[in-house]
């Protein structure tokens, strides 16, 4: 939301009233201050109220230091996008009167002026029209629909419309708020412990009601405006139970398995039948491919709307501290925006040829990810300990190895070197001898511009050759490191109640479409571990681009099952000695696939994209020469990659 400073951008001999309306045609739909009077009520308005949206003021570099009294959640800001610093901000209304006195933010030319009579008469008027002014009280929230916060009184009304709706044959949908909600429920904690703060429904776009059941105030007493859970839960049981009920989510695996978890205890098998009668439009508009599927990001796109930055709304702390009237906007747009976004993203599923492949296979895998979940992964403490302990003793004899081998090669490492530091490390590589290793410096630090001992720093390091000793301790000590921080020390703190680990898996997510697992990522646990967690297969698409190449080019001897880089690069050394070593690295290699080339035959040898034949070896191997083998059937040493 931008609110314009249109009194700072008045021209000379131009009346305010007459350059009011034509910003207003300039800029139609954002708000505006129309008078000088009006800047002091809507600074007041600003300063008191907690904006939880992305707002900006638009003004001039002249007109900044009236705005400099604004909080650092709003941003101030010119129209060629030179903005306020933090610096500049002013700390207090006096400091603030100070410096519009005197027309400057530099400290030393206020201090100049501070003591002086006509100064102090400025500060005097300026502070009685801000304690005087009257904050307006324009909605700064353009939130694009009517939500309503469900009270005690007309909780029986509201229910009975929602089902007598539903009875009708009408769509709804719903979404919850839990302790652990984050801004994108895709990336939230597990729900498999989440407290239900309240639910949002909708029948209707446009239009969503939120009730309220856990809201807590600052000294965690809760709130008087909360309703009973077991009758908002009942709403929904009482939903489902229709024939007709058709429930829309954004991201249905989050908000059933939250229903079912042992805080709202609904009945696990009574929610797995709630699948037949819903939909989720986060795996639609995966399938159709959608930048993002996040449901902030598509009612941005499709909607325009102004969304609530969910950081500000809670400022780090659980969903119950936030307001009644902030609550009912973030949480009932949800519900809006998923419902309005059914048929939008249902259109496109079946134009684009998906709605099979949502309706056979994704939604199907929604209750197979559940039931991994609630099954959870049992871990060995005792075996779990003592990989830690293996690995924390590795590494402390890797760092012992680490300053043995610099001091062989004579540099002096000084006895506090701390090998985690990057600074520290980069000293010892970098310097000339006896500071250093002195190895070359390939890659600095975006900030500090200093040498950097990253991963990427030391791959290119050992390509160029730089693969001593001490960097294979070094790399081996930082994936060690990297193993027990990232891995293995977090993961106890996901143990619940019942020993077991309940990692959250993503259907969508990945870059690659693959299936992920997060909080904790048992993928990546030592196999000692996996093994005591009754880990007993690990899935996963093996050299998928060799089988996808195999499919394009019709090749008989790629699509075996157990197919590898390196068998795939010895059979076929000899007619596909690297073609792409003679095609720019933007090339695209564009196959003849299609109805005219069907999966059944080959595309002709004219339309590969290199010679059958081509090789970088002498001889010229025909169709029947033997993978591997020269045209006189000797063999020959495989070079490339």
């Amino acid at each position: 939301m931008k609110l314009i400073d249109t009194p700072a951008f008045v021209p000379k001999d131009v009346a305010l009233a007459d350059w009011v309306t034509v910003m207003e045609t300039l800029h139609p739909g954002e708000l505006q201050v129309s008078t000088p009077e009006l800047r002091y009520s809507w600074l007041k308005r600003l300063i008191d109220e907690n904006v939880y949206a992305h707002f900006s003021v638009i003004t001039t570099p002249e007109g900044m230091l009236f705005w400099s009294l604004l909080p650092i959640s709003i941003q101030v800001e010119t129209p060629d996008g030179k903005k306020i610093t933090k610096t500049q901000r002013r700390p207090n209304a006096e400091e603030w009167a100070y410096a519009l006195a005197a027309g400057t933010f530099k400290k030393g030319e206020i201090n100049k002026v501070r003591k002086s009579t006509e100064i102090l008469k400025r500060v005097g008027a300026y502070l009685d029209l801000l304690e005087h002014a009257i904050p307006t009280d324009q909605n700064i929230h353009q939130v694009g629909g009517t939500y309503v916060m469900v009270d005690s009184e007309n909780l029986e009304k509201i229910s009975s419309q929602i089902v007598h709706h539903i009875y009708r044959g009408g769509d709804f949908s719903w979404d919850t708020e839990t302790e652990t909600s984050g801004e994108d429920d895709s990336q939230a904690p597990n729900p498999y412990a989440a407290d239900l703060v309240g639910l949002s429904i909708a029948i209707e776009p446009k239009h969503a009601w939120y009730f309220p059941v856990a809201h807590r105030n600052d000294d965690d007493t809760p709130v008087d405006w909360n309703l009973p859970k077991d009758k908002v839960i009942h709403i929904l049981e009482r939903a489902f139970q229709l024939g007709n009920a058709h429930s829309i989510l954004h991201n249905i695996k989050y908000d059933f398995s939250v229903m079912a978890n042992k805080q709202q205890n609904v009945d696990i098998d009574t929610v797995y039948s709630w699948l037949e009668k819903s939909e989720d439009t986060m795996l639609m508009a995966s399938l159709v491919n959608e930048p993002s599927a996040k449901l902030k990001v598509l009612a941005e796109s499709y909607f325009h709307v102004d969304v609530l930055d969910f950081k500000k709304l809670t400022g780090g702390r659980s969903f119950a501290y936030v307001g009644k009237e902030a609550a009912t906007i973030y949480a009932a747009q949800d519900a809006d925006w998923t419902l309005r976004l059914w048929p939008i993203m249902k259109k496109a599923a079946e134009d684009l040829h998906v709605w099979d492949l949502y309706n056979d296979v994704e939604k199907p895998d929604i209750e197979y990810f559940m039931r991994i979940e609630r099954r959870g992964l049992l871990i060995d403490r005792e075996v779990f300990d003592d990989e830690v302990k293996t690995v924390q003793e590795t590494l402390q004899v890797a760092r012992e190895q680490f300053i043995k081998s610099l001091e062989r090669e004579g540099v002096d490492v000084p006895p506090s070197f701390n090998i985690n530091s990057g600074d520290q490390l980069a000293v010892l590589l970098f310097s000339p001898k006896p500071r250093g290793l002195g190895l070359p410096v390939l890659s600095r630090t975006k900030g500090t511009q200093r040498p950097s001992t990253d991963d990427k720093a030391m791959n290119k390091l050992v390509a160029q050759g730089h693969d001593c000793i001490q960097m294979k301790i070094l790399r081996q000590y930082k994936e060690l490191a990297k193993l027990l921080t990232a891995y293995l020390i977090p993961t106890p703190a996901y143990i619940q109640n019942d020993g077991r680990v309940h990692a959250s898996y993503h259907q969508i997510g990945a870059q690659t479409g693959r299936t992920s697992v997060s909080l904790p990522n048992p993928q990546q646990w030592p196999e000692n571990v996996q093994k005591s967690a009754r880990v007993h297969a690990i899935l996963d698409y093996q050299q998928m681009e060799l089988r996808v190449l195999a499919a394009t080019t019709m090749r008989p001897t790629c699509s075996r099952p157990s197919l590898t880089a390196s068998t795939f690069m010895t059979t076929h050394s000899t007619e596909w000695a690297s073609p792409t070593a003679r095609l720019p690295r933007t090339s695209t290699l564009v196959y003849p696939l299609g109805p005219k080339h069907p999966r059944s035959r080959r595309p002709p040898a004219s339309r590969l994209p290199w010679p059958r034949s081509s090789s970088r070896t002498t001889g010229t191997p025909t169709p029947s020469t033997k993978p591997g083998s020269t045209s006189d059937g000797s063999r020959r040493r495989r070079t490339g990659s």
